[in-house]
């Protein structure tokens, strides 16, 4: 081995490895392109081939060390974004099953009370929630060729006017779904109406759980996609 390269690792991932193939490479090439030095494909310049270009032994040495460093940190980008990616799929997973006990939940109170309403307007709040959701994961892409004049295609960025669009939906939604919901669920009970757990107490259990998980799955989302961008 020589001197400052890295020895590889024999407990590594492989996958994680082979994942974080392509960007050590770039890294790579973009070391070689800003030192000058050839290189094979792929691969770092040597401490040898450093030092035969003209760059001092303590430079080349330090090159070298800063080259496993980065390569360290793209392992761990890389094992970091699988663990988000399937934390978001599980997230969204148990989202999705909590709606569907939401709208089962909110059609059994709507057969056995006929319709009736309770102290705090959570039919208002259970309606909104159904037609947002329905409205984003199925006619996303026709209310952004009706409001904003965009027909997604692949790969290609949204622009502007359709970002502020989604910013402003999501905003919205949040307020909605844990500020409103929050304040509903908490001022049930405290007048002098029928509160909304006596009448239907499985849709006020169902609406509780989604606004609760909701809300914990918003904040973990953002925790994550601010601890991806600091990696960066």
């Amino acid at each position: 081995t020589e001197l400052g390269r890295p020895e590889a690792d024999p407990g590594a991932d492989a996958g994680a490895s082979a994942s974080a193939a392509g960007f050590r490479s770039s890294l790579s090439r973009s070391a070689s392109q800003i030192l000058g030095v050839p290189s094979q494909a792929g691969q770092a310049p040597t401490r040898q081939e450093l030092i035969e270009s003209g760059v001092p032994p303590r430079e080349a040495d330090a090159a070298l060390v800063q080259a496993a460093e980065l390569d360290l940190m793209a392992l761990h980008f890389v094992r970091v974004l699988s663990l988000f990616s399937l934390l978001l799929i599980v997230v969204s997973i148990t989202l999705m099953a909590l709606w569907i006990w939401l709208v089962a939940a909110f059609a059994e109170a709507n057969r056995k009370n006929d319709g009736r309403e309770c102290e705090v307007p959570l039919r208002v709040w259970t309606i909104v929630v159904i037609v947002v959701w329905i409205l984003r994961n199925f006619f996303k892409p026709c209310i952004d060729r009706l409001l904003c004049c965009w027909s997604p295609s692949a790969n290609q960025r949204p622009p502007p006017r359709v970002q502020a669009k989604d910013g402003f939906v999501l905003l919205a939604e949040f307020v909605w779904v844990t500020c409103f919901g929050l304040y509903w669920i908490s001022q049930d009970g405290q007048g002098d109406g029928l509160s909304c757990e006596e009448m239907a107490p499985t849709w006020f259990l169902a609406a509780k759980v989604y606004i609760c998980f909701s809300t914990a799955a918003t904040a973990l989302f953002w925790l994550s996609a601010l601890g991806l961008h600091g990696m960066l």
